[in-house]
This record gives structure tokens, C-alpha cells and sequence, in this order.
């Protein structure tokens, strides 16, 4: 019985949502890692771009635009720099933009 309260209660605290930030505070230039849309199971660092009310353009490092994609601030595809490296999640490595070669993490 305490074992099974012990994991409900570890299951909530490490697995809540985050709150919802109130207000978008990101600004041009600002460094992150989001998920690549196209290939969702991955992750890269980015920067914003642009801002626009509630929407940021992320823009992801060494690669062309064909990639890039607006979001509203709030998206849970944004997070911040050294998450990856914190919670043991793989991130790709910047792009070479004007270089065909793509590289996937396989781990």
C-alpha cells in the first residue's frame, strides 16, 4: 500500500505539466531547443527570429529555412537551452547550411 502511494505520488510530482508562461518573453536572438516538426522524434538547437505578439519564429541553427516554423510562445516544442542535456534526451547537432549531408542521431 505505501509502495503504491509512494509511486502514484512520484508519477504526479515528475510528470505534472509545466505552467503555461502568462506573458511571451522570448526576444530576437534568444538560443533554444525545439523539436523539428518534420521529424518530430527529434530535437535541435535553435534561435528565435522573430517575434510577433504571441507567436515566435524558430529558426534552426546551421540549417536553411525549410525547417523553420512559427509557434505560439507557449508551445511545448520550445525549451530551453541544456534541457536535452539535463534530462539525458539526444539533440542533434547544428546543421551545415549549403551542405546535403544530414546527420540523425541513432542512439
Amino acid at each position: 500500500m505505501v509502495r503504491q502511494c509512494f509511486n502514484q505520488c512520484y508519477y504526479w510530482l515528475c510528470h505534472q505539466e509545466p505552467p503555461t508562461p502568462k506573458t511571451n518573453e522570448f526576444q530576437v536572438g534568444m538560443a533554444l531547443e525545439a523539436v523539428d516538426r518534420k521529424n518530430p522524434q527529434l530535437m535541435c538547437p535553435a534561435t528565435v527570429g522573430a517575434v510577433n505578439g504571441d507567436q515566435i519564429h524558430v529558426m534552426f541553427d546551421g540549417w536553411k529555412g525549410a525547417f523553420d516554423y512559427w509557434c505560439r510562445y507557449d508551445s511545448r516544442d520550445l525549451f530551453p537551452v541544456n534541457w536535452c542535456r539535463q534530462t539525458g534526451h539526444p539533440i542533434q547537432p547544428p546543421g551545415r547550411k549549403g551542405n546535403s549531408l544530414i546527420i540523425i542521431d541513432t542512439r
